[in-house]
């Protein structure tokens, strides 16, 4: 019951914000929240200023056009090479809790390469699709341990991908090799 209270509460701040009449809402078995749907279609819009779509004022009073937003936001990140590497440089902080320059450390420290296979890092096939500028990152994978989080080396995807597939087990490893030995001698 207690949860129902919360939802209705939610559905007239809702009308509140948007500034819809309480006569636009048909009591439900739901009450008020079970015409959130059309909270949203009856909220006052307004049209965008590059393509002249008409979009909803959101709760700053700014009308938000999400293509336009992501075209233009994928315009500057074309452009800019600061803002690459701003990007890229906060997406390896937030998913392995180091810096760029920690890693570009460890690949000096490797001699630019793999650390399993040894080939130098652009003689890596790129992992992922390169569009604007050459970055060791987009040839070699960071190979971390997924229970402590702490990064182990920088590898290409051929070697990163053999130890996901062998799930990290030394045992398993062991095993491919005897195997690889044993089918080479004949």
């Amino acid at each position: 019951m207690q949860f129902r209270a919360s939802m209705m509460a939610d559905s007239r701040s809702r009308i509140a914000r948007y500034g819809i009449p309480m006569s636009c809402f048909k009591e439900g078995s739901l009450g008020l929240w079970s015409n959130t749907s059309s909270i949203m279609s009856r909220a006052p819009r307004t049209r965008c200023g590059k393509c002249g779509e008409p979009k909803p004022i959101d709760a700053t009073g700014r009308s938000r056009c999400g293509p336009c937003l992501r075209q233009s936001g994928r315009a500057y990140y074309e452009r800019s090479a600061t803002r690459r590497q701003k990007m890229r440089a906060a997406y390896v902080l937030r998913r392995y809790g180091t810096s760029i320059e920690q890693l570009e450390s460890l690949l000096e420290r490797q001699r630019s390469r793999c650390a399993i296979c040894g080939l130098l890092w652009y003689d890596c096939k790129s992992a992922k699709s390169v569009r604007h500028e050459r970055h060791f990152l987009q040839h070699l994978c960071v190979d971390h341990d997924h229970v402590t989080g702490a990064v182990r080396g920088l590898l290409c995807n051929a070697c990163n991908t053999g130890i996901a597939l062998f799930a990290e087990d030394e045992r398993r490893f062991h095993a491919a090799c005897a195997y690889v030995r044993a089918k080479a001698l004949r």
